[in-house]
């Protein structure tokens, strides 16, 4: 069985009640608490970030397949929570680079012993993969 994972940009995706514009910078944020048994107190251990789209050829494709997502301390870092303008973005303002100099600037520390594992794969069947 094969899937399609091509889609329209610009197209809506629509899951339960919610609707997601996919583009070119989205990505799942994976939000990591930890709860201490002894204060009853929730804290940010940590987070990972796992691309939801690639770009080939004029044409954005959703990233499917299982991965090993890195985990980094602490919560997200505000300047990645910025709403990013899509059409006509400076390169200060691409989310990847943000990334990358955070981690340069060791903002941004890996936790060496910890990753996620993603599974990310199209439910939507096409006319002739739902008879199969």
């Amino acid at each position: 069985m094969s899937t399609s994972q091509f889609y329209k940009q610009g197209e809506d995706v629509e899951l339960s009640g919610i609707v997601l514009k996919l583009n070119d910078s989205s990505v799942l944020v994976f939000d990591i608490k930890k709860f201490d048994l002894r204060t009853g107190q929730m804290s940010d251990y940590g987070f990972a970030i796992q691309p939801l789209t690639h770009r080939l050829k004029q044409r954005s494709y959703l990233i499917g397949g299982r991965y090993q997502m890195p985990v980094y301390r602490g919560s997200l870092p505000k300047e990645l929570l910025q709403p990013q303008k899509i059409s006509g973005r400076a390169d200060e303002q691409n989310p990847k680079l943000i990334f990358k100099k955070l981690v340069e600037l060791g903002k941004i520390e890996r936790l060496s012993n910890m990753q996620i594992v993603t599974h990310v794969s199209d439910l939507n069947l096409s006319e002739d993969e739902s008879e199969i």
